[in-house]
């Protein structure tokens, strides 16, 4: 993988769909403030929870600029990945649950890939952790753009946060 300079690259979106997550939003959101890579915006979109979840995505964005908030009636997980493409200004977007963390190297490395391949997706292998176990999510290799796009649309809806997707192909999703 080439050289990216840590400050620059393109920005990136981060949406985080929150619903009542307080016993994991902390983790998720300090996961993302600690990237590497610095040149990000995260869209926390609060969907009606009725716990604390909205004071804690507050709390973050009176702390780090970067941090917006969305705040919504309950509209259920797309309708707020939806409200974060809406307000998203990156040239990029990602997805990360409010119930996930992500390694340090998360956003720099997918966007070095990016770079280095010209690429406008660009995937991740994930490790589901459950309490008592895990499994491993293997992405299959991806050949060209039409083949990367195409897995995109067929496995957004389950695991759309292993994608790293220019916003203009997430913008046509009407």
């Amino acid at each position: 993988m080439g050289f990216i300079n840590k400050e620059r690259g393109g920005m990136i979106s981060v949406i985080v769909p929150v619903y009542n997550s307080v016993k994991y939003l902390d983790k998720c959101i300090q996961s993302i403030l600690n990237q590497t890579y610095k040149n990000f915006e995260l869209l926390l979109v609060n969907d009606g929870s009725s716990d604390n979840s909205l004071e804690i995505c507050n709390l973050y964005a009176l702390k780090d600029d970067r941090v917006k908030v969305i705040d919504q009636s309950n509209g259920g997980v797309s309708s707020a990945r939806n409200a974060g493409i809406d307000y998203a200004k990156g040239e990029w977007i990602t997805f990360v649950d409010s119930d996930d963390w992500v390694h340090k190297d998360y956003l720099l490395q997918r966007v070095a890939l990016a770079e280095e391949r010209n690429a406008d997706v660009v995937y991740c292998d994930a490790e589901n952790v459950y309490e008592k176990s895990s499994s491993i999510f293997k992405m299959p290799d991806l050949i060209n753009e039409k083949t990367q796009i195409n897995a995109w649309i067929e496995a957004r809806s389950t695991y759309c946060w292993v994608f790293l997707i220019k916003k203009v192909y997430v913008l046509l999703r009407e």
